[in-house]
């Protein structure tokens, strides 16, 4: 690979990430039916939340982060040091992962959030413009993640007996369920209506000062993140109502700062997919309180149909943008109807999986090959404009 190859993608880390966050997804879901068809030695389920949401959540994030987040700022991108230690770790944490090595995978991942953070944290200081005001969920949703790695790896070494109850599912609920939640809160604001064709509330003029209004949205997204930690805290204390808080502050924010109706001209198949997504997001978190019985199923509904699809779309339209493809040519595009319908069935057969037990093994391997599918066709979709620059 060349060396303008190399400078192209420290400049824009999404190239290599987005792709990478893809392969370790597909390893997550195919650890079901190999342990079911007994190629496996351990029972997968950490394994794969982890894979899942570190490795194929995590590394969207930091491909969209690392890309987008400098230019926001108007400073410099992330070095070579920055982008070798936050992907190194990245990549040992998930390969820990596949081999079980829960508490290395828990220390890489912890390694290469901090890295991700420092060098937010210290481009903030020396900015040269201001970041859209929903990105204070973002940083709490990094934060969050992080508090959940620590106690996690704090408990496996420790033991978990000699810490509180509300450790372990107060730590998994952070990973689980407020991370993607306010990543997708935080991003969205901004983002979506760059897809949608319509103004943001969030897109302010260039200024290193705080622009007129953008506090009043970013005291909006500190206040959700805060009520909403307190509700999910509560909940892990015992109080299985005070989840219900949670859910209410992340569909009161969305109601009010994320966008849903696009322009005419942008009526489309990423347009649709977003809707559809973020509709799933919602429902899936609703149900989840509603139907504590069936938990597991809708969380994946959550996951797959709202979160995954969300990003699925955000990427598209990442690498679409920076291959500079005409926007006019991404109105009903047939591969991506076809992944946003196979995103749909895959959360469904999962679903149904929990639903209907007799059924339970045979479809996880179909949602898990589902996966596999769709994630062909996403790989082959943009496998020509990954290394095509502006």
């Amino acid at each position: 690979m060349s060396a303008k190859r190399f400078e192209l993608i420290r400049e824009e880390p999404f190239r290599v990430f987005f792709p990478a966050g893809l392969l370790m997804g597909c390893a997550g879901v195919v650890l079901w039916p190999l342990f079911y068809t007994d190629w496996l030695g351990y029972y997968p389920a950490v394994a794969h939340t982890k894979l899942m949401i570190l490795g194929f959540i995590g590394a969207f994030v930091v491909g969209f982060l690392g890309t987008a987040f400098p230019r926001l700022l108007g400073v410099i991108e992330l070095s070579y040091a920055e982008l070798i230690i936050s992907g190194g770790s990245w990549f040992l944490g998930c390969f820990s992962c596949l081999l079980n090595w829960i508490q290395v995978a828990d220390f890489c991942f912890i390694l290469s959030l901090s890295v991700l953070l420092c060098s937010m944290v210290g481009r903030f200081f020396f900015r040269e413009d201001t970041p859209p005001p929903g990105f204070v969920l973002v940083g709490a949703s990094l934060i969050s993640l992080w508090v959940s790695l620590f106690l996690n790896l704090l408990m496996s070494i420790g033991g978990f007996a000699i810490f509180p109850q509300w450790f372990t599912p107060f730590a998994r609920d952070l990973q689980n369920i407020v991370f993607p939640a306010f990543i997708l809160s935080g991003v969205a604001p901004y983002f979506f209506p760059k897809i949608l064709g319509i103004e943001s509330k969030h897109d302010f003029d260039e200024s290193r000062k705080i622009p007129l209004g953008w506090m009043r949205h970013a005291v909006l997204a500190g206040l959700t993140a805060i009520i909403g930690l307190i509700g999910i805290f509560l909940k892990s204390m015992g109080l299985e109502w005070a989840g219900w808080i949670f859910v209410a502050v992340m569909l009161i924010y969305g109601l009010i700062e994320i966008p849903f109706r696009p322009s005419r001209p942008r009526w489309g198949c990423m347009s649709l997919g977003l809707g559809v997504g973020v509709v799933c997001f919602w429902l899936g978190l609703v149900l989840q309180m509603m139907f504590p019985q069936l938990r597991i199923g809708y969380f994946h509904l959550m996951m797959i149909a709202g979160i995954a699809h969300c990003m699925a779309i955000v990427s598209l339209r990442v690498i679409h943008g920076h291959a500079e493809v005409p926007e006019k040519t991404l109105g009903w595009v047939k591969w991506i109807l076809w992944l946003s319908g196979l995103i749909l069935l895959a959360a469904l057969t999962r679903l149904f999986a929990d639903i209907v037990l007799q059924i339970r093994v045979s479809h996880l391997i179909y949602a898990a090959v589902l996966w596999l599918v769709l994630s062909v066709i996403w790989f082959v979709g943009v496998r020509k404009l990954l290394l095509k620059s502006e």
